[in-house]
């Protein structure tokens, strides 16, 4: 079964320094599952390529001798990016029709991490369950905190 891991608060120091480090040698040392899917969330303007270059550059600084360029471009081409605001239902709304579109309407499961400040916590969760985006009718859905 594929699996999306969606970082919400993606463009902060968090997702740079360990969350997309630690899913990198993972996928490196082939222990992430097959189809596994990474989309950004945050406030940052970022294409998906924008993104995925950002993300190249801190994840070559802080994995050092085991970052491999061509590893990179494979694992890379399964990381997304969607500008937005968690205040915003809109936002919502469309990252929902993009998880949508690149999970190709399959059974998916879902993992939310919520690498936000603490306040932020109880408002993402409230927009994903307005935005269907909780549902567990297309797989599993969780929240990390």
């Amino acid at each position: 079964m594929p699996h999306t891991f969606v970082i919400l608060g993606a463009s902060g120091d968090l997702t740079h320094r360990k969350l997309v480090p630690a899913l990198y040698h993972l996928y490196r040392k082939n222990r992430l599952p097959k189809d596994t899917r990474i989309v950004g969330f945050s406030r940052t303007e970022f294409t998906h390529d924008a993104w995925r270059s950002d993300l190249a550059k801190a994840v070559a600084r802080f994995v050092g001798t085991d970052f491999d360029a061509g590893l990179w471009d494979k694992f890379s081409q399964n990381i997304y990016y969607h500008p937005g605001d968690i205040g915003q239902d809109k936002d919502f709304v469309t990252l929902a029709r993009l998880l949508k579109d690149i999970e190709k309407s399959e059974t998916s499961t879902r993992v939310y991490y919520l690498a936000t400040a603490p306040q932020f916590y109880g408002p993402a969760v409230e927009q994903l369950g307005r935005a269907g985006l909780a549902d567990e009718n297309g797989g599993k859905r969780r929240v990390i905190i």
